[in-house]
């Protein structure tokens, strides 16, 4: 499966661009990988992809995504 068009604009890559958020907080994002959408929870303290409920570690932080904040 490949990134819906209409977020084509918006996606943003890492390891190169990763989410900003206060140092002891979480940022949720629609992630695209491997053909896949998720929500994920960029956890800034840990430096680390969480689940979507934000408590179980998914992927480290140079795992390479698309991601978009679901929150600003």
């Amino acid at each position: 499966m490949k990134p819906n068009k209409e977020l084509e604009g918006l996606w943003r890559h890492t390891p190169a661009q990763m989410p900003k958020c206060p140092k002891d907080e979480s940022l949720a994002c629609l992630v695209f990988r491997d053909g896949f959408y998720e929500v994920l929870c960029w956890n800034e303290y840990y430096q680390c992809w969480d689940d979507a409920e934000g408590d179980d570690f998914a992927f480290g932080k140079e795992t390479e995504l698309k991601w978009i904040p679901l929150e600003e």
